[in-house]
């Protein structure tokens, strides 16, 4: 009889563990992150361990992803937001890629340090508090007489 109530006690426990509420703070907890008054998770990406499920999912990335944006502000993005627009198929992808080598061309010569620049939100996902940079370049050029090269 014990070992029926404790595995009924454990199905209910794992039934709520996903949404929980933490009576102290009256804070909505989703899958471990926070959740906000318009119903949105926001917190940091959890990592990924061997045998974790690799998709993105409502489980293991909130909606607003903390990120340190342009000068030093913290805040959130929304994870679309820094997803971008994916492609489809393959010719999407080669159009894709075209378009991000094009972009680094452009970047290249105008000094640009960042693919695109996105909003940074407060936890409420609704007040902008900055920006954040996404992408950019993987390249370093140093000049060669420089004494900065950690490759020389």
């Amino acid at each position: 009889m014990i070992k029926l109530r404790t595995l009924l006690i454990a199905v209910v426990l794992l039934a709520i563990l996903p949404v929980t509420t933490i009576a102290a703070t009256n804070q909505l907890i989703r899958y471990g992150f926070f959740v906000n008054e318009n119903n949105q998770t926001y917190g940091t990406i959890k990592p990924l361990l061997p045998g974790d499920d690799m998709e993105v999912s409502e489980k293991n990335t909130p909606d607003l992803i903390a990120c340190i944006g342009i000068g030093g502000t913290f805040g959130y993005c929304y994870r679309t937001d820094l997803d971008g627009v994916q492609p489809n198929n393959p010719e999407e992808a080669l159009e894709y890629m075209k378009r991000l080598e094009e972009r680094y061309e452009e970047m290249r010569r105008t000094g640009e340090i960042y693919t695109r620049i996105i909003p940074l939100y407060a936890e409420d996902g609704v007040t902008i508090s900055g920006e954040f940079g996404v992408g950019g370049l993987s390249e370093v050029s140093y000049n060669d007489n420089s004494t900065s090269n950690p490759f020389n």
